[in-house]
């Protein structure tokens, strides 16, 4: 099953009518290639379309959104180069909310399981950037789909144990706070029966607005009084660092304005922050980079994928990790800001950690 959500528009003085994506494609034509005529042409449609597309939703808002001059060809508007930037800012907002979204609720909608010989492989996993990675790539290669569902470290844990996933991605912090991360985990599985697949290690820090006009440094900062937090949810591996740092230096969440406010992914972290509702959320360094905002680094965490050590021959997971050790993987995780694969594909017992 695929599912996609989109953002849609409505326009008027009165009474709101929808906007197709053809108008905003026409104006972004125009802006580029200054007439319509040739924005006619980029889009794929007839000028008599696009003028009547333009001069239609001039009318209905009561101002031009275009600007024709003979021989000079054709300008936006002030209106209708506003409404451009605004549908820009919309989808750089949202977009990544919507995909989430969407993954969130096709995985519910997936009710009926397939036939046993075509069972996709299904995994659970703390949000990271390199899902859609893993997901496109798993599919050239398996040939089957590969079901991601976003879950807390601690319960991608618990599932697997539970026999509800073919394997669990968790993050496990690197230095001082690891023992603590490590106990943690270990009441998900035994870690005598479970092998880990190494992903990538990756950055996470304070993801906060351009320029930290807040001029927070690090998690002390968190209790001015004029700053706001979005926290992560209870048992993800994102909030179990944050109360880590917060007890390494002895600093209540109750005086913390906003760590009761929860977010399920990195991506609406940063996109609270982008929009200013927030002044600072944790998150890791890639989604800063994608959102366009600063970022101040707390720590450094390896990404593994749990199995049980009876089904390393399986399908699902030689598929899994196969794809995890190929270049293809390693060469798209690379790209990303704050992420390093190096060495991913290799296995580890997981009684390896404890050590």
């Amino acid at each position: 099953m695929d599912l996609r959500l989109d953002i849609s528009w409505r326009l008027g003085l009165g009474d709101l009518e929808p906007v197709g994506k053809s108008l905003f494609q026409i104006l972004k034509f125009v802006d580029t290639h200054g007439s319509l005529s040739s924005a006619a042409k980029a889009a794929g449609v007839s000028y008599r379309s696009a003028w009547n597309l333009v001069n239609t939703w001039s009318v209905r808002l009561g101002q031009p959104l275009v600007i024709m001059q003979r021989g000079r060809g054709a300008t936006l508007s002030p209106l209708g180069r506003k409404l451009v930037q605004a549908e820009n800012r919309a989808v750089n907002r949202v977009s990544s909310l919507l995909s989430d979204l969407a993954d969130e609720l096709k995985t519910e909608l997936e009710q009926i399981p397939a036939a046993a010989l075509d069972q996709p492989a299904t995994v659970f996993a703390s949000h990271c950037l390199t899902h859609d990675i893993l997901r496109k790539i798993f599919r050239d290669y398996a040939q089957q789909e590969l079901i991601l569902k976003n879950a807390g470290s601690a319960k991608s844990l618990a599932a697997l144990a539970q026999g509800r996933c073919d394997a669990a991605g968790f993050h496990l912090v690197s230095g001082d706070l690891r023992p603590r991360f490590i106990e943690h985990y270990l009441n998900q599985i035994n870690p005598a029966d479970y092998t880990l697949i190494y992903a990538t290690t990756r950055r996470q820090g304070l993801i906060v607005a351009p320029g930290n006009p807040k001029n927070i440094q690090d998690v002390t900062d968190l209790v001015k009084k004029n700053v706001r937090l979005v926290n992560r949810q209870e048992h993800s591996g994102t909030r179990l660092l944050l109360d880590a740092l917060l007890d390494a230096n002895e600093i209540a969440a109750s005086r913390i304005t906003g760590y009761h406010a929860e977010e399920f992914t990195h991506s609406a972290v940063s996109a609270l922050v982008a929009s200013g509702a927030v002044d600072v959320g944790v998150g890791t360094e890639a989604y800063a980079s994608q959102f366009g905002l600063d970022y101040i680094h707390l720590a450094s965490e390896e990404y593994y994928y749990a199995v049980a050590s009876e089904n390393l021959l399986s399908p699902p997971v030689a598929s899994l990790s196969a794809v995890l050790a190929g270049q293809p993987f390693r060469q798209k995780v690379r790209a990303l800001p704050g992420y390093n694969p190096t060495g991913s594909g290799r296995r580890l017992a997981a009684q390896s950690i404890i050590s």
